[in-house]
């Protein structure tokens, strides 16, 4: 379970830095108004997208070894 959620974390940055970030900077960049719409609610996601990663990859390697530490504890 764990191992999946750090999957999911690392797919997700990259995700967010290979997709959002150009297509936030694209936004940008054009004078279009229904585009310039789109820039605030893609930002967000791409903010929300890299908090929850970050997050994943840094709480998660975490709990992997306090419940293998707790296991190895159980067994002795």
């Amino acid at each position: 379970m764990t191992k999946a959620d750090i999957n999911q974390g690392k797919w997700m940055i990259g995700l967010a830095v290979f997709i959002l970030l150009p297509l936030c900077i694209l936004l940008i960049k054009t004078n279009n108004s229904l585009q310039k719409g789109m820039l605030i609610p893609l930002c967000l996601l791409f903010v929300m997208n890299m908090g929850y990663s970050s997050y994943l990859l840094i709480s998660k390697p975490k709990y992997v070894a306090e419940r293998t530490a707790q296991f190895q504890l159980n067994i002795s």
